[in-house]
Order: C-alpha cells, then sequence, then structure tokens
C-alpha cells in the first residue's frame, strides 16, 4: 500500500467511525465500499477494516459496557462465529473477480439489504421469535467474512426491539467485539500473512477511530432513533446505487 492510500484509508475509517459512532453501526459498509471504490482490493480491504472495527467496538463497548445484557449477547455473537467461516470462504472466491465486478457486487448486497429491511420492517416489541435471530445473526456472521458488512443485518434486528438507544449500541458493539478475534484469524488462516499488513494498518488507524467514534457518540446524543433510522437508510442507498452503476 502506497502513502497516499494508506491517508485515503484513512480519512474513510475516520468517517466510518463517526457514523458508526452515531448509529452504532455502519463503520463497515461505509467503509468497505468507499475502498473498493478507491481501488483496493476486497481481501485487504476486509483484513483492515476488521483490524480496526476491533479497537472501535473495544472503545466503545468500554463507554456502554454497563448496560451489556450478556443472556442476550452470548446467543447472537455465537450464531454470528458459527457462520463466519463461510463468508471467508466466498471472499476467496470474490477476491479472484475483477474489480469492477467486485463494485457491483458490494453494490448489490447494499441494495438487498435496504430492500429487506424495507420488506421485513418488524414493529418494536419486547422480544421476537427465535427464529428472527438466527437469521439475522447468520447473515451477520456471514457478510461480516464476506465483505465486513454484518452489522446492518444484526442492527435491523436490534431496531425490531423496543430498547433503548444505549442498549441497543452496547448489543450490537459487544456482539462485534466477541467475533473481532474468530474473524482475524479465519482471515489469516484463508489469506496467509498477505492480510498482516493492511490488518496492522487498521490498527494503526485507533487514534482516529477513538476520535471518531466520540464525536459520532456526541452527535448521536442529539439525535432520535428514528432520524438515526432515516439517514443511515439514505447513506447505504446512496453509496449501494452508485457502487452497482459504477464500471
Amino acid at each position: 500500500m502506497t502513502e497516499y492510500m494508506i491517508l485515503q484509508a484513512g480519512i474513510v475509517i475516520f468517517l466510518g467511525s463517526v457514523l458508526q459512532g452515531a448509529a452504532g453501526f455502519g463503520m463497515g459498509t461505509f467503509s468497505v465500499s468507499v475502498l473498493i471504490w478507491l481501488g483496493m482490493p476486497v481481501q485487504m480491504t476486509v483484513a483492515m477494516l476488521i483490524a480496526a472495527a476491533g479497537f472501535h467496538t473495544l472503545w466503545s463497548w468500554l463507554n456502554t459496557r454497563e448496560h451489556c445484557q450478556w443472556r442476550q449477547v452470548l446467543p447472537m455473537a455465537g450464531i454470528r462465529v458459527l457462520f463466519l467461516p463461510l463468508g471467508i470462504l466466498v471472499l476467496g472466491i470474490l477476491s479472484a473477480q475483477q474489480q469492477h465486478s467486485i463494485k457491483q457486487f458490494v453494490g448489490g448486497i447494499i441494495i438487498a439489504i435496504l430492500l429487506g429491511q424495507w420488506a421485513f420492517r418488524i414493529k418494536p416489541r419486547p422480544q421476537l421469535a427465535s427464529g428472527w435471530m438466527w437469521l439475522s445473526g447468520s447473515l451477520s456472521g456471514f457478510l461480516t467474512g464476506l465483505i465486513n458488512m454484518g452489522g446492518t443485518p444484526q442492527a435491523m434486528w436490534v431496531m425490531a426491539h423496543d430498547w433503548t438507544t444505549i442498549r441497543s449500541r452496547c448489543f450490537l458493539w459487544t456482539t462485534s467485539l466477541l467475533q473481532c478475534p474468530f474473524a482475524i484469524a479465519l482471515l489469516w488462516m484463508k489469506f496467509g500473512n498477505a492480510i498482516l499488513t493492511p490488518m496492522a494498518i487498521g490498527a494503526m488507524f485507533a487514534p482516529v477511530i477513538i476520535i471518531g467514534s466520540s464525536v459520532g457518540m456526541y452527535l448521536g446524543g442529539y439525535m432520535s432513533r428514528g432520524h438515526l433510522r432515516l439517514a443511515m437508510t439514505i447513506l447505504l442507498m446512496v453509496i449501494g446505487v452508485t457502487s452497482l452503476i459504477r464500471m
């Protein structure tokens, strides 16, 4: 990676961390899409973002850990880890494709996520059937391993609960944090030492991520869940459509 590419990645990750701090999810979706636009190989992008997200979620979790409900977190985290290897296996196939095909593939996934969010919207309630947890957790684990976009399916499940904003954020951050070590180990097993450099670069962005997360959490305190959901939907739609049509 050139110094210019590292600078670009730092800016993108900062903006993604602001988004994640405000809404509780979205860093992976935003950052992966933009970095692939810039021409970074998909496996390097995923490796960098997973390492960077580990520091981001750790910092965010430390600020909200008193709201963690472990009896709800652990089953979801376990499902995500279970389906993580399948996503990384498909990532290996995707990484061999041409860059413009990868961009369109990413755009298609974003559009599919948005359509799923629109089609399966559930009125917030105290508890959902266990089948919804398995659907959300399996998609989240698979998409994390594939293109590090596992936050959105899980966020849809969280938003279907009548939880407070801080409890929702803590749940998302905790499950992501628990999955991170498994993702790093599996990526290394699949791609070898080639992905260690982008992982190290992602880890180097820890101060940038902490600053961005702090800014995002501050901004998020002035926005309702409805406003955050609307802003995220618009942002994801723009990224998805432009990714899909970009050649």
